[in-house]
């Protein structure tokens, strides 16, 4: 069975969840995460490149678009009203429809909050919040 598509749906932002503390979070409006792994091509004699060397896997950055009033209840449950004392947690994200997994789970490891930024705007109908975060490993 292809994992493309499932009973001719797509994931999209209506299907994801996401869960911190062990409660579905549902005021976030996107988590940008980035992965890489150094590569670099090993140069001997001559003019062509002799081989590959990889390096370690990287984590660089995770930002989070979360409603204020989310943010809010993060802080109200977090330790001294600081989310950045939270103890390393783990965020999973599934892709469901219908009460059925559409594709396997994801899961960031080792979360912990970094920093938050407010960009409070005229007219703005709701208040979105820029939470920098750093994990270790995504299980993918």
């Amino acid at each position: 069975m292809s994992l493309v598509l499932q009973n001719g749906v797509v994931v999209g932002s209506a299907n994801i969840s996401v869960i911190i503390g062990g409660v579905i979070v549902t005021g976030i409006k996107s988590i940008d995460i980035k992965m890489s792994q150094k590569k670099e091509n090993v140069q001997a004699f001559g003019k062509q490149p002799v081989g590959r060397g990889r390096g370690a896997y990287e984590y660089p950055s995770c930002t989070m678009e979360i409603l204020l009033e989310e943010w809010k209840s993060i802080v109200n449950a977090a330790p001294n009203r600081d989310p950045m004392q939270i103890p390393m947690f783990n965020i999973p994200i599934t892709y469901e429809s219908g009460g059925s997994n559409i594709l396997p789970s994801e899961t960031l490891n080792n979360v912990e909050f970094t920093s938050v930024g407010r960009p409070y705007k005229a007219g703005d109908m709701a208040e979105w919040l820029s939470v920098e975060c750093i994990y270790a490993a995504l299980d993918q």
